[in-house]
């Protein structure tokens, strides 16, 4: 393939086609291949790289100034640092296989150095440099959007889910909370599918291998409507009253049924042999007698909800203990 014909592939991944193709070629340039080949300072795409970290500084910084509902100073600092840190720029390189198109000194290239962290941000940063120079800066913040935050935006959603949601909903009081649906396979080869409820809306179901990753995909789809489909009303409310009515969201009805969503079991009889309550849902393993009162010794109410779980009222309000579950919690850092 011509040299030609590699930046055009290149183009078409980065939705972007150059008026001025020797821009390209100079933010794909390491600076181990103008050392190398006696080429001035400036040849490398080291100054690319600088102007193209500005543009991204600013283009990021305004995201982060129309995202709804407002952040404040505080946590739009620590979502900039977040979204366009080294790993995330890496990370979106990647997914266009820009290190398939820097050019390096012939020792650097042995060693394969065009997949590290740093060498693949530093030539993203330069493409947007390049970007700029040739586009201007709508240009640029577009492929930015496109390209980096929305992309690596995704990527945060499915790290740390549960945590995200839980702060998400904290500003307006409300509090997600966790239903088992399916427990079933061996102890070597579990599934789980896992509701999560927000104001008695089921907003999304996930499944797993461990009750931990289910939680965190249905928190990850949560998160997905709740942000990408701006159901998340400034208001608080979620896309209607606390029943769900006229969001066309899931939610549980007096049967416990999820509407538009996985039919629930028979009230009373899990499909593997665990007792479910009245509404329904099926809550596990444990069986409760009577009286509410699981195996286990923990005390349930009249819905069949273990004391100190969420519970849903009769209004369909999330009631539950504020703190984070320590299920499911990652470090708030970049990977």
């Amino acid at each position: 393939m011509s040299e030609k014909e590699k930046l055009k592939r290149l183009e078409d991944a980065l939705s972007y086609h150059f008026r001025d193709a020797s821009l390209l070629k100079h933010a794909l340039t390491h600076p181990s291949y103008s050392n190398e080949n006696g080429m001035p300072k400036e040849a490398s795409n080291q100054r690319l790289e600088f102007l193209g970290d500005a543009v991204l500084e600013l283009a990021s910084s305004s995201f982060l100034y129309s995202k709804e509902p407002v952040l404040q100073e505080g946590e739009m600092t620590r979502q900039r640092a977040s979204l366009v840190c080294e790993a995330s720029l890496a990370y979106a390189a990647r997914n266009i296989r820009l290190y398939e198109y820097i050019v390096l000194g012939k020792g650097e290239l042995r060693e394969g150095i065009q997949m590290l962290d740093s060498v693949l941000s530093d030539a993203m940063e330069a493409v947007i440099g390049a970007i700029y120079l040739d586009g201007g800066f709508d240009e640029a913040e577009a492929f930015i959007r496109r390209g980096i935050l929305s992309f690596v935006e995704k990527r945060e959603l499915k790290k740390d889910a549960k945590t995200m949601l839980q702060e998400f909903l904290s500003r307006e009081k409300k509090v997600p909370s966790y239903t088992l649906l399916e427990e079933s396979g061996p102890d070597h080869d579990k599934f789980f599918r896992i509701a999560v409820m927000v104001s008695g809306i089921c907003m999304g179901i996930g499944e797993g291998s461990s009750k931990k990753r289910a939680e965190q995909d249905a928190a990850g789809q949560a998160l997905e409507k709740l942000k990408g489909e701006s159901i998340y009303q400034a208001s608080g409310s979620v896309g209607g009253d606390a029943f769900g009515n006229g969001t066309g969201q899931m939610r549980v009805n007096t049967a416990g049924s999820l509407t538009n969503g996985p039919k629930a079991e028979i009230p009373g009889s899990g499909t593997d042999g665990s007792k479910a309550d009245t509404t329904g849902i099926k809550l596990g393993k444990p069986e409760g007698d009577d009286a509410g009162i699981g195996t286990d010794g923990a005390e349930s109410d009249e819905q069949g909800q273990v004391a100190g779980k969420p519970k849903v009222d009769t209004a369909g309000q999330m009631q539950a203990d504020a703190k984070a579950d320590a299920e499911g919690q990652v470090p708030d850092t970049c990977i």
